[in-house]
């Protein structure tokens, strides 16, 4: 990490100076009341959509949620979590904790060498974002949550990227532009983050979610949807994991909130989507293209899934032409 960004968030806040002195945490400087949920409208500004914030040393933070997406990234030292159902995390230097909204999540006191930044982002922000990384994998499963459009399946991610030089050197550059954000355009810093999460979407090897026992084989059907969605065979995935397709698709539900038929079924429709609107192809080459033989099968799925007809879904993105 920059050792000029290191120095400058160790620097003492009036909210850090306070607790030193034997003041107890202000929550409704959080949560604007009585409630335990933390409102963006208290620590964002309302002309943006994200926003940094130096984690609050000294002090213990009870159980929370907020009604923002959380991106907690750790400078220095250490911090741990606990949220319910769950073994308490550690997040270490250099690695990143995505928490979503609603989660419910306390956090123990950190030191004076626990050094961590927090992104305080509103929702609509990854708007852009979710149709850059899809929704047939685990970030594109927890934006969809954040965005209202999911399960609230995927309360966190954990990224243990810290030996990931790449993505190092784009948390640096984001949290340089936000710091420096007064001045820049808000399609700046959308496009730094979007860097950021496609980056993190090549890493999902350094990627830990809820329910570790099956994160690895759930990772890898949702990384088998993306590559090949339209010739996957579920039978034959499972044997090569050595599991029953019963098993996988038990471990998928659990974990993702669906199941692997309707995952694959949002990853072909979203694919037939873009095939319409940017190529030429018929629409029986379009539905053979994302794994339907039955053509008729095709069309009963796309309307469902988008409330139009490919024909008119292609006309209307083409303007009616």
């Amino acid at each position: 990490m920059d050792a000029g960004l290191l120095a400058r968030f160790m620097e003492l806040t009036a909210e850090e100076s306070r607790l030193l002195s034997g003041g107890l945490l202000e929550q409704a400087e959080y949560t604007g009341g009585a409630s335990s949920v933390f409102r963006s409208s208290k620590l964002l500004p309302q002309s943006r959509m994200i926003a940094l914030r130096k984690h609050t040393r000294f002090v213990e933070f009870p159980a929370h949620s907020h009604d923002y997406i959380e991106i907690l990234y750790m400078l220095s030292g250490e911090t741990t979590h606990e949220m319910p159902g769950c073994p308490p995390l550690t997040l270490r230097a250099g690695e990143l904790l995505m928490i979503n909204c609603q989660t419910v999540h306390s956090i123990r006191r950190c030191g004076e060498t626990d050094i961590g930044v927090n992104f305080i982002i509103r929702p609509s922000f990854f708007d852009d974002a979710l149709a850059l990384v899809g929704s047939s994998n685990a970030l594109g499963s927890f934006l969809l949550d954040a965005l209202g459009k999911g399960e609230r399946s995927v309360p966190y991610l954990h990224f243990m990227v810290a030996d990931v030089p790449s993505v190092q050197k784009l948390m640096e550059s984001v949290l340089y532009r936000l710091l420096e954000q007064e001045d820049m355009h808000q399609r700046t810093l959308k496009a730094a983050m979007n860097l950021l999460l496609l980056d993190l979407l090549d890493h999902t090897a350094y990627l830990s979610m809820p329910d570790r026992r099956g994160n690895a084989l759930v990772l890898a059907v949702l990384e088998e949807i993306e590559q090949h969605y339209a010739s996957i065979r579920f039978d034959d995935l499972a044997a090569k994991h050595r599991v029953s397709p019963a098993y996988l698709c038990r471990m998928v539900r659990k974990t993702m909130g669906e199941s692997c038929t309707q995952i694959l079924q949002r990853k072909r429709i979203a694919q037939a989507r873009w095939l319409l609107r940017d190529t030429d192809l018929t629409i029986g080459e379009i539905a053979q293209a994302v794994g339907y033989e039955n053509t008729g099968h095709f069309y009963r799925l796309f309307e469902r899934e988008t409330g139009m007809a490919p024909r008119a879904y292609r006309s209307a993105q083409r303007g009616g032409a």
